[in-house]
């Protein structure tokens, strides 16, 4: 998401500089037609990182020493006393 919202600042950011710098250039409007295109693709593209997604979290005791066992999305992560995150590949 950071890269995507990154690119569309620098094309706003270089339109400011479009007219002092490339007021000769002749096809100066279909760039700016194309820039305009590619800002409302990247728009699209921020929309759909930023959707939100459902995720389903089950917390159970285990029976051992009291070690809490999460899935996430398939995965079981155990929590330790110690905080310490274990991911079983």
């Amino acid at each position: 998401m950071k890269m995507v919202t990154d690119a569309r600042m620098e094309i706003v950011g270089s339109q400011s500089y479009s007219d002092a710098f490339l007021s000769q250039q002749p096809g100066l409007d279909q760039i700016r037609v194309e820039t305009k295109k590619a800002l409302e693709q990247l728009e699209v593209l921020q929309r759909q990182y930023a959707a939100p997604v459902t995720v389903h979290y089950e917390v159970k005791r285990s029976a051992d020493r009291g070690v809490l066992q999460t899935q996430i999305r398939h995965r079981d992560i155990k929590l330790q006393p110690e905080d310490q995150i274990i991911v079983p590949e």
